[in-house]
């Protein structure tokens, strides 16, 4: 989970996911991929934190992961302006899921969230 924060995710955390769309058009535009506090990140630190999402995703909400890697996916042919769209849109479908109601649940009670598998 730190590393999913470490990246700016939090919104995986609590059933949502259109954020990643953002970063991968921003990562599109400067070619750094950066952490939350706006340090560069160097390929190990890359490897490290990728490494670190993976088990953290296995367990997320899946359809807001879908989404996601489908708006980076799209990311590459769209505007900023027609991203940010998507990633609205995006996020009102995740936002009526029994996930996002347990990932707030979750963190109101401190707890790791359980997203329905």
């Amino acid at each position: 989970m730190r590393s999913l924060l470490r990246l700016g995710l939090f919104s995986f955390l609590i059933g949502l996911g259109g954020a990643a769309g953002a970063a991968a058009q921003t990562i599109n535009v400067t070619g750094t991929v950066k952490d939350t506090s706006g340090a560069a990140l160097s390929g190990a630190t890359i490897d490290a934190t990728v490494a670190g999402m993976v088990g953290s995703l296995a367990d997320g909400p899946k359809l807001a992961i879908r989404n996601a890697k489908r708006l980076m996916r799209e990311s590459l042919a769209r505007s900023l302006s027609e991203q940010l769209d998507a990633e609205a849109a995006s996020f009102a479908a995740c936002a009526g899921t029994p996930d996002f109601a347990e990932g707030i649940a979750a963190f109101l009670e401190k707890r790791p969230p359980q997203f329905q598998k």
